[in-house]
């Protein structure tokens, strides 16, 4: 007989299990031919959804089944490890004069006295040390390699290239000599802010930002008799100072004969 949907073998028998399931079902075998019994073709609807039971019937292997979705474990070790912390040097910075301020990569560090010591990551790192009073602003790009060894830095800022000093006198028109030069008179100085003072980085110790200098002035009177009096100042860099004040002795009189007991 003929097997609704499935081939004819020659009139042979009809295969068992060859309905339709909803027209989707098919038969996984061939029709048995003639004189050999009953066929015995697998058929299995595809809806049913179960791979393992296809494969029972079907004879094969067991089809691997996916368990459900990853919650984060990465291979077969567990959670993946952390990235190691990033390795790092100790940085000890020293520097003259005392006062200046420090930054580094833009960031304001707290300094203990003038130095400051610790711990950055490798790379290029900015140092920044402005001490705007008396000196010029330093800047540095360091370099921090790997080592065990903390890397030391002496810094020596520059100063600025100068202080002033006005002269404090009850003489205006008296002369200012300063280093064995000629500045102008007492009011033409301190018109014009002060008698210059250089300094430099080449100068020696506190030299090099705070000096104590002579200075001269000299009074004449009417008479052209010039009086000389000394001074002394102290000067730092970048910045105007004034002497302490001078007073011109007042000139001498004449003693008068009649009031001497002389004759006239």
């Amino acid at each position: 007989g003929t097997s609704s949907g499935a081939g004819t073998s020659s009139g042979a028998g009809t295969s068992s299990g060859a309905g339709t399931s909803s027209g989707v079902a098919a038969s996984t075998g061939a029709a048995t031919p003639a004189g050999h019994g009953t066929p015995t073709t697998a058929s299995t609807s595809r809806a049913d959804g179960d791979p393992r039971r296809i494969g029972r019937m079907e004879g094969g292997p067991l089809p691997a089944v996916e368990s459900g979705v990853s919650t984060g474990a990465v291979g077969r070790g567990g959670p993946a490890a952390a990235d190691p912390p990033a390795a790092r040097r100790q940085l000890q910075l020293r520097w003259v004069p005392q006062g200046a301020s420090l930054s580094i990569d833009g960031v304001r560090q707290d300094t203990v006295a003038p130095s400051w010591s610790g711990e950055l990551s490798l790379g290029t790192h900015r140092i920044v040390l402005s001490h705007p009073d008396c000196c010029e602003t330093f800047e540095e790009a360091i370099e921090l390699e790997a080592g065990d060894a903390a890397l030391r830095r002496s810094i020596v800022l520059a100063p600025r290239e100068s202080g002033w000093f006005e002269v404090d006198c009850d003489d205006a028109d008296a002369e200012v000599w300063f280093d064995g030069t000629f500045k102008g008179t007492v009011a033409d100085v301190n018109r014009r802010g002060g008698v210059v003072v250089a300094f430099s980085k080449g100068d020696g110790g506190r030299e090099r930002y705070v000096k104590t200098l002579p200075f001269e002035i000299f009074s004449t009177d009417e008479s052209g008799r010039r009086d000389r009096v000394t001074g002394q100042v102290t000067v730092r860099a970048g910045q105007r100072s004034r002497s302490e004040p001078l007073r011109i002795a007042p000139p001498r009189e004449e003693a008068d004969p009649l009031q001497a007991g002389g004759s006239p």
